[in-house]
């Protein structure tokens, strides 16, 4: 699969940064950051058990699809009210080149 075609599932199946709503459900402490913090917790402690380190650096909203895909590949999606979010572990890269080969 080329670039172009990458970018084309991104198109498709990432819709929507999340990170600052997010960052607004944990500073205010809701029902939904709470969710997502326990998720991510739970998440950190399987990851250090087999000596990872899980850092999430951006939330993306993300089709089914893509959400599906994504946890057979062992990434963070959590459901919740605004739909599945995907907490994007890698930095600066472009999505259709980070995950995107990975997940597609």
């Amino acid at each position: 699969m080329d670039a172009l075609s990458y970018n084309a599932l991104v198109k498709t199946h990432v819709l929507y940064n999340m990170t600052n709503q997010v960052m607004r459900e944990f500073k205010e402490e809701t029902d939904v950051g709470e969710e997502i913090e326990a998720f991510v917790n739970m998440a950190s402690d399987a990851a250090s058990e087999n000596g990872l380190k899980l850092t999430v650096h951006e939330w993306w909203l993300v089709s089914n699809d893509f959400a599906y895909a994504a946890k057979e590949e062992g990434e963070i999606i959590v459901d919740t009210p605004f739909g599945a979010i995907w907490g994007r572990q890698y930095n600066g890269p472009l999505i259709a080149m980070d995950l995107c080969k990975k997940v597609f």
